[in-house]
């Protein structure tokens, strides 16, 4: 047991959430290696017998699995506490004597809190909620009854409303008016989504999940690649937490059930046009119309109150026109208090003409289609073309500089545009310079539409490509793919530096989706230009390897297929293949990508997109061959290099032979192509692969007799301090998963155990690869300190990911999965 326990103190100098992982680790071999199975169902018994049920989350096998190896930490105390006694009387049963640090439940709480808090510092607390309605009117009585009904909800189980009724009856307002009245109980945050289950686009329950597990700060590569397993991650995440979900605009129960927290602590509010009977145990708060009363003071309150005295007749005319619908009110009262001009009298009699009642929603005879063609019939012929166009791309929302390609407008007259639609009532601003639609006025809209969503798509993705021409620019200083590209009307957004560049693609990757899905569906010219954003996207160096945009991107090339667009398919197959070939992810998928790119009846690629595809060829080529066939393979890209005279064909042959050679034990071939590309890198300013290059170097370096296994370690040490500074994600997982290579090769387990439980934690962006190949390396590091119940623990859970996701894996590291 000694030994053991200074297992645990040899990483004193690692993270809090490391240190932590150890010492559970320690633990459990002081507990004789019990399984999960035993010491979860010995811990939930000491809850029950201790009647703690519904104050803390039940212990699971999935979540000890996750703080044994650091992938989480406990959310309470309480939760860690029963799984603490279970392994110490384990431990005593076991005449295995124990340090006071491993028996003290106050140590164990100081050291918790020292990870949770390390934990919390990277984790996002989302504040989603839009703003408070300051003119909310009336529903006093419900809003009431719904809140309290929430907070009291059964201690046992998560606590949800589902606020049903026609559009536009005000589900909405009162969603976000109860959330705001009840967000001090959820210290954890709140989430906010549109699932936009009124039109004929809702939203996916795959992809919100996604987006909900990043608001919470869950990495990009710790994401399910399926529905079932985000809906499970998503409740292990909030597992333990105190936090509210706004699920707006539901189209079923079908589709929020995914979405819908496990355990307490939690509570949903749920709006739909329909009642959702099927969510068992949820609290229906059916919506009617607002009364007579209600319905004028709201009107008032928007129009001005002395206004709406002076005429109190049209004031009551108006409102049963709306049929006291809150949204037609609102929209009504809009168009008076922006036309002081009028009189309430003359816009009453305009309600009154049923010729312009338009029936997309009913009140009985009042339509809140209606009161949208009221707000329409104010625009003059620009902003009427304007909030047809706005409303055809598939965006959540869209920045003024997309604004401004959709309506053809510099992006200062398209800012001022959406601001005139915004005061009309007609569009939304969900953060400076952003807009978004209503659904129901965004179907209002689209009928309106005096162009062909086609067109409109097609100028919008002009703007997208522009950019990431742009972002590869900044990123990839003198690369020649601008110009393979096709040629655009746009100069899009540019970027002063890389790590704006990247915040900009972080933050448009949810349009990304969702228009290469609409590019999919439209076909035509909008599938040239999504195959042309998808190369420039692997290029970035945050390419198409993430489950999301992959699928997105492979919808657009099964329509490339459908319609015979050669030049379509061939882009997509390289730029699909490469995003995975370079994360070492999916290799039989990639490889396949690559195989198609070229087929015998299709175009000759230029050598620019040749080049590209040799490069990604290369990253995997050792995977099969030898050093001479990467050699073979690197020469090809050399030679593209040359005859493209682009310095990013030319680094990447350098940089991913490099790899190659690594992976095959070519020391002496690896570190030269190395020494090219960080000389490259270091000229050119890309620190993301600069930051690379030095962990190739660090992990060469004592095969080729250049340096010292300390050289090699403080080589990688550099590259992870680089790649943090870099901007990028998927580079830190990768470097600090070689500097726990080192370390372990170096002869420093303890040292190699540290940096591998980092690189875990940070594959959460750097993909499934990063994590596959670190628990190699933890198991290995484990093994050498004479843990090898902890150390076979770590070697299957490597295993179940090199699995699952094909992670490709060098000789070397064969050899540690094959250990055991």
């Amino acid at each position: 047991m000694t030994s053991q326990a200074g297992a645990g103190e040899s990483v004193e100098s690692s993270s809090p959430r490391a240190l932590f992982a150890a010492r559970f680790s320690v633990l459990f071999a002081a507990a004789g290696q019990p399984t999960l199975r035993s010491v979860v169902d010995a811990a939930n018994a000491r809850m029950r017998a201790a009647r703690a049920r519904g104050e803390v989350g039940k212990a699971t096998i999935q979540r000890v699995s996750d703080w044994r190896v650091g992938r989480s930490v406990p959310a309470r105390f309480e939760s860690l506490t029963p799984v603490l006694l279970t392994l110490m009387d384990m431990a005593r049963r076991a005449g295995t004597p124990l340090p006071a640090a491993l028996t003290s439940l106050s140590d164990w709480r100081a050291l918790w809190k020292d990870a949770a808090s390390s934990a919390a510092a990277s984790t996002a607390v989302p504040h989603q909620l839009p703003r408070a309605i300051a003119d909310f009117t009336g529903r006093d009585e419900v809003a009431e009854r719904l809140s309290a009904q929430l907070i009291a909800a059964s201690p046992n189980a998560v606590a949800v409303g589902v606020i049903s009724g026609m559009g536009g009856i005000g589900k909405t307002a009162l969603a976000i008016r109860v959330a705001h009245h009840i967000r001090d109980r959820y210290p954890d945050g709140q989430l906010y989504i549109d699932l936009r289950g009124a039109g004929d686009n809702p939203a996916e329950p795959f992809d919100v999940i996604g987006d909900f597990l990043r608001d919470l700060g869950v990495g990009e590569g710790a994401i399910p690649a399926t529905l079932t397993a985000r809906t499970a991650y998503l409740r292990s995440v909030l597992d333990g937490k105190s936090l509210l979900l706004v699920l707006d605009n539901a189209a079923d129960a079908a589709q929020v059930k995914p979405m819908l927290p496990g355990s307490a602590g939690c509570a949903v509010l749920i709006t739909s046009r329909v009642a959702l009977p099927e969510l068992a145990g949820a609290t229906p708060v059916p919506l009617g119309g607002m009364t007579p009363e209600e319905a004028a003071t709201l009107f008032g309150k928007i129009v001005g109150k002395e206004r709406a005295a002076a005429e109190p007749a049209a004031v009551t005319r108006i409102v049963s026109h709306c049929g006291a619908l809150p949204l037609a009110i609102r929209i009504a009262a809009a168009r008076l208090a922006h036309r002081p001009g009028w009189t309430l009298a003359s816009l009453a009699e305009r309600l009154a003409d049923e010729q312009q009642r338009l029936t997309a929603l009913r009140a009985g005879e009042v339509s809140v289609e209606a009161a949208f063609q009221l707000s329409y019939d104010q625009l003059d012929p620009d902003h009427r073309r304007a909030f047809g166009r706005l409303a055809a791309p598939d965006c959540d929302d869209l920045s003024s500089d997309g604004a401004a390609a959709v309506l053809g407008v510099s992006a200062h007259d398209a800012e001022e545009i959406c601001e005139t639609l915004v005061n009309l009532g007609l569009l939304e601003t969900t953060s400076p310079g952003r807009y978004r639609y209503h659904d129901l006025v965004r179907l209002f809209a689209l009928r309106r539409i005096g162009d062909p969503i086609d067109d409109v798509v097609v100028d919008l993705l002009d703007y997208y490509l522009a950019t990431m021409k742009a972002l590869n620019i900044v990123i990839n200083p003198g690369t020649t793919l601008p110009a393979q590209l096709a040629a655009t009307r746009w100069s899009g957004t540019t970027f002063p530096d890389v790590i704006t560049g990247f915040v900009w693609f972080f933050g448009e990757r949810r349009n990304l989706i969702a228009l290469s899905r609409q590019a999919a569906r439209l076909g035509g010219h909008s599938v040239d230009l999504m195959a042309d954003i998808a190369l420039a996207a692997t290029e970035s160096a945050e390419g198409p390897h993430t489950p999301d945009l992959s699928a997105a991107l492979t919808t657009v090339l099964n329509a490339a297929i459908r319609t015979g667009n050669p030049r379509a398919q061939q882009r997509l197959h390289i730029a699909l293949g490469a995003g995975l070939a370079m994360t070492l992810v999916g290799y039989q998928v990639s490889r396949d990508h690559l195989i198609s790119a070229f087929p015998a009846d299709g175009p000759p690629p230029s050598p620019r997109l040749a080049g590209s595809a040799a490069v990604a060829r290369l990253s995997i080529c050792w995977m099969d061959g030898t050093a001479a066939e990467v050699a073979h393979q690197y020469e090809e890209c050399l030679r593209y290099a040359e005859q493209t005279g682009d310095p990013l064909v030319g680094f990447g042959a350098d940089y991913f032979a490099g790899y190659s050679f690594l992976w095959i034990g070519a020391a002496e071939d690896a570190y030269t192509a190395a020494q090219r590309a960080y000389t490259m890198a270091r000229n050119a300013g890309m620190l993301h692969f600069e930051a690379g290059c030095l962990s190739l170097l660090g992990s060469t370096v004592f095969d080729t007799g250049r340096g010292s296994r300390a050289d090699a370690v403080s080589l990688c040490a550099k590259g992870v301090q680089l790649a943090g500074q870099s901007g990028a994600r998927s580079i830190q997982g990768w470097t600090r998963m070689l500097l726990a290579r080192a370390c372990l090769l170096a002869g420093d387990p303890a040292a190699a155990e540290t940096a591998a439980r980092e690189a875990i934690i940070a594959a959460e962006w750097g993909g499934r690869g990063i994590e596959g190949r670190s628990l190699l390396i933890l198991a290995a590091a484990l093994r050498d300190t004479g843990r090898a119940d902890e150390a076979h623990f770590a070697l299957q859970q490597a295993r179940a990911v090199i699995e699952e996701a094909d992670v490709a894996i060098s000789p070397w590291e064969r050899d540690l999965l094959a250990a055991d």
